[in-house]
């Protein structure tokens, strides 16, 4: 069993829904200690540039699962999308800045 560092830190994918239409308003990736105190600021996912549209501000873009894909570097999100599976790729080292005001239901510019 490897031994734990200091810098182990937990990654979840986090996310609200509205009750009366099951949007999503947001998704975030939150790194945490391994105490569960968060760490850092959260990674907005519906911030420009890391979900397709139809995955970003929509009920059916619910992720279910989260794994690395290049450790340390890279996740990948799938999700239970309405016709097909989607797989989405993040980078996170070194991790975004971005604005967690963002709603995924939002308008972008």
């Amino acid at each position: 069993m490897a031994k734990r560092s200091e810098e182990d830190k937990l990654i979840a994918l986090l996310s609200s829904t509205d009750r009366a239409n099951e949007k999503l308003s947001f998704k975030w990736l939150q790194r945490f200690t391994l105490g569960g105190t968060p760490y850092g600021e959260p990674l907005n996912l519906c911030a420009p540039g890391f979900l397709p549209d139809d995955v970003r501000d929509d009920a059916w873009g619910s992720f279910e699962g989260l794994g690395w894909l290049e450790e340390g570097k890279s996740l990948v999100l799938i999700n239970d999308h309405k016709y097909s599976a989607t797989a989405v790729a993040i980078a996170i080292d070194p991790w975004p800045d971005t604005d967690k005001s963002i709603a995924c239901d939002e308008e972008l510019p």
